[in-house]
């Protein structure tokens, strides 16, 4: 193989999806590549391209043939479900989701109801990019909980660009690990135990249709089909992984297909530095939204909503501040002074909410939980480790879930101060056991593993962080300086834009990085100045 085919590869898949396949995402294209080589019984990667391009392919020798014929078509489908990603959950971001449900949705509702040109009020709603399908039907249980469906001309379309991904969300069966996010009760209500996992109420699958697509090779709107005269496009963490023109090309045609007062909704600063002048972008406490030809004032909010903001005690005061104009060093990773392992500070909680049973601990237990965080308070992590070990040794497997997963973390951050790198990974694990949705377990694990040069393995920890908690701004900055370390300065700065987009909502005395005893805007005067001179 040599490089050229390997570069023209990229661009073909580039410009057959949208793709951006960088040259440091080269050694793990050429792996997928070589798997479908093999799994062909082609000689080599030229001859693959070939096949690609429509060539028909050559077997290697005469005692290897194709079980069924050649199809470029259902090629490229096995191709693009190595090269996509395939992450998703259900009411993923949750303030986005909020404000679907508060404002935007009423107000596209209120709208509809008002005409007077359809038996029954009308609602189109396109989940572009859907994955496995928990996107579309997050939308459909959101809107069942705020409107009779029966009483709605209704249309929830998910589409995307791979057919295995469809296919298991047609199927509407999911893992636990769909519902990290999801509130318990809600998942009582839609979902009932599968041999699989779980699977959503009839009722809510039928609402949803699935279609396969290419956003940039399909023309759109697509009138006689589904795709056309939307109210509401979700089109979110897509943009992310494509190249800049083929960007450009898909918001025109969703502009197109969007109904003159329709809106369009990415994910964080996914949009930041590109032409949108077919949309007007109104900025919500919650995200940006993108308009079409619409120049609204802000709607009042519908009182109780689905997903009630958290109360936030007023944050702590920094004792350090950097006057306006002052570029901040860019600091270590992890400085030489203790503590090097601290719990990462997010704009909302970082556990689901829900109420934690009632504590099965005694008294006697309770007390040696709030002395051990007393004592990394303190710093003083051998006592710590030690005083933590005796509560294990003391506990029967049966107790409380909860403190248990507390009482691994707290370890976990004493082992890693003490330089007990296996140890601590260990215990983040033994943690996981118990709530494999813990973003403070991923988040320590991302450390140690950049702390022994594993970049790779930081990076698929910190994007855990982020999937679990879309808020998380210091997983995405220090995922920022990784990107950095490896010359990877686009994607960087792209992810360095989501940090500030974040960190600017906070109040400015919060405190973002208890490490370096940085506030959030400490930090936004730092990324400011970053990306002024990138």
């Amino acid at each position: 193989m040599t490089p050229l085919t390997l570069h023209n590869i990229a661009r073909l898949i580039t410009q057959r999806t949208g793709i951006c396949i960088r040259e440091q995402d080269y050694s793990n294209l050429t792996r997928k590549l070589t798997q479908r080589q093999q799994a062909l019984g082609l000689r080599d990667l030229e001859s693959y391209y070939n096949c690609l391009m429509g060539i028909p392919p050559v077997p290697s020798s005469s005692k290897t043939w194709f079980k069924n014929p050649f199809s470029v078509a259902q090629e490229w489908q096995q191709l693009v479900s190595l090269v996509t990603v395939g992450e998703s959950y259900f009411f993923r971001d949750r303030n986005q989701l909020k404000l679907l449900q508060t404002i935007l949705i009423p107000q596209l509702m209120e709208r509809q109801q008002n005409s007077f040109s359809q038996v029954k009020p009308q609602l189109r709603l396109w989940s572009a990019g859907c994955s496995t399908g928990e996107e579309p039907y997050s939308l459909a249980i959101l809107l069942s909980e705020i409107i009779d469906l029966a009483q709605w001309d209704l249309l929830i379309i998910g589409t995307d660009i791979c057919e295995a991904s469809l296919a298991k969300a047609r199927s509407g069966i999911f893992s636990s690990w769909s519902f990290r996010q999801f509130d318990p009760v809600l998942k009582e209500k839609y979902f009932r135990p599968h041999a699989e996992g779980w699977i959503i109420d009839s009722k809510i699958r039928q609402s949803v249709t699935f279609q396969q697509n290419n956003l940039l090779c399909d023309p759109y709107p697509i009138p006689g089909s589904y795709l056309w005269d939307i109210d509401l496009i979700l089109c979110r963490n897509v943009f992310i992984y494509f190249e800049s023109t083929a960007i450009d090309q898909v918001l025109t045609k969703f502009a197109n297909t969007l109904k003159l007062q329709g809106c369009l909704i990415t994910g964080h600063a996914e949009l930041q530095g590109h032409g949108l002048q077919q949309f007007k972008a109104i900025s919500f406490p919650e995200s940006v939204v993108y308009w079409r030809n619409l120049n609204p004032s802000p709607p009042p909010a519908v009182p109780s909503p689905l997903f009630p903001s958290p109360t936030v005690p007023n944050p702590p005061q920094s004792v350090s501040w950097i006057a306006p104009g002052v570029a901040l060093p860019l600091p270590p990773r992890y400085a030489p002074s203790p503590p090097r392992f601290t719990p990462p500070i997010t704009a909302r909680p970082m556990v689901p909410n829900s109420t934690p049973p009632p504590s099965s601990l005694s008294t006697d237990q309770i007390t040696v939980l709030q002395e051990a965080k007393a004592l990394l308070r303190q710093q003083n992590y051998q006592q710590v480790a030690t005083t933590l070990q005796q509560f294990f040794a003391s506990l029967d497997r049966s107790l409380d879930r909860q403190q248990r997963l507390e009482a691994y973390l707290l370890l976990a951050q004493a082992q890693a101060n003490l330089g007990q790198s296996n140890a601590a990974r260990q215990a983040c694990q033994d943690a996981l056991q118990i709530d494999p949705c813990s973003v403070l377990a991923y988040h320590l694990l991302a450390q140690l593993a950049e702390e022994i040069g594993d970049l790779e393995g930081a990076k698929v920890f910190l994007k855990r962080v982020i999937y679990l908690d879309p808020d998380a701004v210091m997983a995405y900055f220090n995922l920022s300086l990784i990107y950095e370390q490896e010359h990877s300065l686009d994607r960087a700065r792209k992810v360095q834009t989501t940090a500030w987009d974040l960190v600017k909502r906070l109040p400015p005395e919060t405190i973002v990085d208890l490490e370096h005893h940085r506030t959030a805007q400490d930090l936004q005067l730092f990324l400011e100045r970053k990306m002024s001179l990138s």
